[in-house]
């Protein structure tokens, strides 16, 4: 039976400096076990940062295919993948597959000598890692929240943080015939409904609308616009990590607005050597580590791997 629309809780982070926060922790708690998704404001991230990244995403994109081309994506996330070039087939809501009707550059931490750069874009790679220290600062802020909303000891998360494993998608979404995009089915998905692999994934607000979300025992659910706000949601690792406390939450992206669409996510997790076998008090976990299982998310989607899940 429906349970009808989920609201998505805003954490404003303006007044928190750090330190015990019972009631910001409490409602991050609520997002986390209920919903699957929270706004952040009051983040002191200079929104100047998010435009000139969005702008960067739509200078690469506008280039010939044929220069994208060369960068093709690698088994470590890193290049580019075409429209079409990737089909949702990491969760039970796969069903055969339709290819997503999206284009991505995928980057990670530079100091991993992994990516793989553009040529002719003076300017690209710094405002894009700029970026991502950015949301890597903002994300280290929030760690001490989690350990209190999930009960876990002050700076147990920390320590497995540092470095964090980020991979970020400079996404583009074709111009697709406006319309209503509230079922979830037939045709012409963005992203097709899935979850995401990471701990939390940070997307920044844009300024058309695409993205649709349903909690367990809720109904799809179009994301709100929130100015100048980041909406951050669970993924796989944090609930797997959390022994199933918290969720991670099904969502899809389709581009019914009649003009091409740019998405900035950024995917975050712990260091790749980090086992996800259960968090204090929260039961256990069937030991993978966070590479591990990022890896073999990627594999599915990109390369059509079919081994089971690990």
């Amino acid at each position: 039976m429906s349970g009808g629309r989920a609201e998505i809780p805003v954490l404003d982070l303006a007044d928190w400096r750090g330190g015990a926060a019972p009631a910001l922790a409490a409602a991050l708690r609520h997002a986390l076990e209920k919903v699957g998704f929270h706004f952040v404001t009051g983040h002191g991230i200079d929104w100047s940062i998010v435009e000139a990244t969005f702008a960067e995403c739509r200078r690469f994109h506008a280039l010939p295919e044929a220069a994208k081309a060369s960068l093709p994506v690698t088994r470590q996330i890193t290049g580019y993948v075409g429209v079409g070039s990737g089909t949702t087939r990491t969760t039970a809501l796969y069903d055969g597959g339709q290819a997503n009707r999206v284009a991505a550059f995928l980057c990670k931490r530079e100091e991993e000598g992994l990516n793989h750069w553009p040529e002719g874009l003076p300017g690209f790679r710094e405002r894009v890692l700029d970026y991502m220290a950015a949301v890597d600062a903002l994300a280290q802020r929030l760690l001490p929240l989690y350990e209190q909303a999930l009960g876990l000891p002050a700076g147990w998360l920390a320590g497995r943080f540092a470095p964090a494993d980020m991979h970020m998608r400079l996404a583009w979404y074709p111009a697709e015939p406006a319309g209503d995009a509230r079922a979830a089915d037939g045709e012409g998905f963005g992203v097709a409904p899935h979850t995401d692999n990471s701990f939390m994934t940070f997307l920044p607000q844009n300024d058309l609308p695409g993205l649709w979300i349903r909690p367990a025992g809720r109904d799809w659910t179009e994301a709100p616009h929130l100015p100048g706000s980041f909406l951050v949601n669970s993924g796989d690792a944090l609930q797997r990590w959390s022994g199933g406390r918290v969720l991670s939450t099904e969502h899809f992206v389709r581009n019914r607005s009649g003009r091409e669409r740019v998405s900035i996510p950024l995917f975050y997790g712990p260091d790749a050597d980090t086992v996800l076998d259960g968090m204090p008090g929260h039961g256990s976990a069937v030991p993978v580590t966070y590479g591990a299982y990022t890896q073999w998310f990627s594999d599915r989607t990109y390369w059509g791997d079919d081994s089971p899940m690990p």
